[in-house]
């Protein structure tokens, strides 16, 4: 999440090959969380890596003029994609939470009496 921060900061705040470098980072730790973190929804991956490179030619094309003359629609296409995966992160961290709130109810209740009933269900 810092990444992204500081890859729109870089889009509202600096120029040219500071949104590059700031950009290009964090689709490689973007790339790193999505194969940390597997998810049964292809269609959603193929577009995120789609995505991803669309935004990686805007990024080759913006360090071909040196970050000279960034464009309002270059920004635009790099933000859509923070913010994608912004809801991304969000979405996955929501799903951790609830799995942990419900192993924690489950580790937390009465276990007087089941003990034994666990083992023979773990076998």
């Amino acid at each position: 999440m810092t990444s992204l921060n500081e890859c729109e900061h870089s889009l509202s705040e600096r120029e040219g090959m500071d949104i590059v470098e700031r950009a290009t980072a964090t689709i490689r730790l973007a790339q790193r969380y999505r194969t940390q973190v597997r998810h049964e929804d292809w269609e959603d991956e193929k577009r995120l890596r789609r995505d991803a490179v669309d935004v990686l030619v805007i990024l080759r094309n913006i360090a071909e003029r040196d970050g000279s003359d960034v464009t309002a629609e270059e920004k635009g296409v790099v933000r859509t994609w923070c913010t994608v995966v912004r809801k991304r992160v969000e979405r996955d961290d929501e799903v951790r939470r609830e799995i942990w709130t419900k192993a924690a109810s489950w580790m937390e209740g009465n276990w007087e009496g089941k003990e034994w009933g666990m083992l023979s269900y773990m076998r």
